[in-house]
């Protein structure tokens, strides 16, 4: 699914948390939005969900217009997976992992089931599924709200027509879950779901990324794929410090040391 964003700011009373966003993120690519904190990434991401309708300009989905799609429409062809989801009532695993079913209540289609079962086992989470919500590590509940997540996407039904949004989706996880969740992500870019990622940390996007998007005070700076040249003086002027770039010599990917 392409998405372009189009003139487009967004305004709480007299101030910008948006101002004159135009980008356009290609179907069947990994696109990570980064920058510093306060920078507009999720405000932007928001928008992208259908969220928040933007206070001037457009956002398109495949040349439609996102203010002319449905609620359910948006939802069955994209699905957005943020921060650790707090849930203050007691919920199994496989219920939370249901609600992802909603979107396609009416679809005579899909097999639910055997849907959700291909993806608990994808995930490798088949220990998980009968216990309570509340009583899983920071780790293993996204785990769970990605299943969830990918039975709402579910991809293997024309996924060049499908997005996914991740706002910062690894925050304060260990290593082990940050890569297992973004190799997730790029597994679905693999198979043509065009992905959307916020992430805080810089090395992570390097890692991932198709294509970077660099804000700064609620404006889109630089946009930058990762098969050009990365220079360190953007780096330096979005992030305010000093850093110098090298080459990973085994994945071939740019990575940053800070001075």
């Amino acid at each position: 699914m392409m998405v372009v964003v189009q003139n487009m700011s967004l305004q709480s009373g007299t101030n910008y948390r948006l101002r004159d966003i135009s980008a356009t993120f290609e179907s069947g690519k990994h696109h990570i939005i980064v920058g510093p904190n306060g920078a507009g990434k999720s405000s932007l991401l928001q928008v992208i969900a259908g969220s928040i309708p933007p206070s001037s300009g457009n956002v398109y989905l495949n040349e439609q217009d996102i203010n002319n799609l449905s609620v359910e429409k948006i939802a069955i062809q994209r699905a957005i997976l943020s921060q650790q989801i707090h849930i203050a009532f007691p919920m199994k695993v496989l219920d939370i992992i249901h609600m992802g079913r909603y979107p396609h209540k009416n679809s005579e289609v899909i097999d639910h089931e055997n849907l959700i079962d291909q993806i608990i086992q994808s995930l490798q989470i088949q220990s998980l599924q009968h216990r309570w919500y509340q009583s899983l590590s920071g780790g293993e509940a996204q785990k769970v709200q990605l299943a969830r997540v990918l039975v709402q996407l579910n991809a293997a039904e024309s996924p060049d027509q499908k997005l996914l949004l991740l706002d910062e989706p690894v925050s304060h996880l260990d290593p082990q879950y940050q890569q297992e969740i973004m190799r997730q992500a790029q597994q679905l870019v693999e198979r043509g779901v065009t992905v959307i990622s916020v992430l805080h940390d810089i090395y992570l996007a390097l890692q991932f990324a198709d294509q970077l998007y660099f804000m700064k005070n609620n404006r889109l700076l630089y946009t930058q794929s990762l098969k050009e040249q990365l220079l360190p003086e953007l780096i330096e002027k979005v992030f305010e410090v000093q850093v110098e770039i090298g080459v990973h010599p085994i994945t071939k990917r740019p990575f940053i040391i800070y001075l």
